[in-house]
């Protein structure tokens, strides 16, 4: 999926639907590197630092969020941060 935020009057049409993304305690973490490189990132988010942390994953969905500004430069490297949903173990 690709979302942007849009208001309240918006009206989904055709293939594109509308969803709320659930407030809560998200764990992010920036990336800057191309899409080769984003896997590990995540890797290491979801691999090493969340079952050190004292956090386990909840029921939201995970995602990427980049600025409205966000562009790949001449390597293709952009920045983001990664964020999954986290509750106490």
């Amino acid at each position: 999926d690709a979302c942007i935020e849009v208001d309240e009057q918006f009206v989904p049409r055709g293939e594109v639907g509308a969803q709320n993304l659930p407030g809560g305690r998200y764990a992010c973490a920036d990336f800057t590197g191309n899409a080769t490189e984003i896997a590990a990132a995540w890797a290491w988010l979801c691999g090493e630092w969340l079952p050190a942390s004292g956090y386990q994953f909840d029921d939201r969905p995970i995602f990427e969020m980049m600025a409205p500004d966000v562009a790949m430069d001449e390597n293709g490297r952009f920045s983001c941060q990664l964020c999954i949903p986290i509750r106490p173990l």
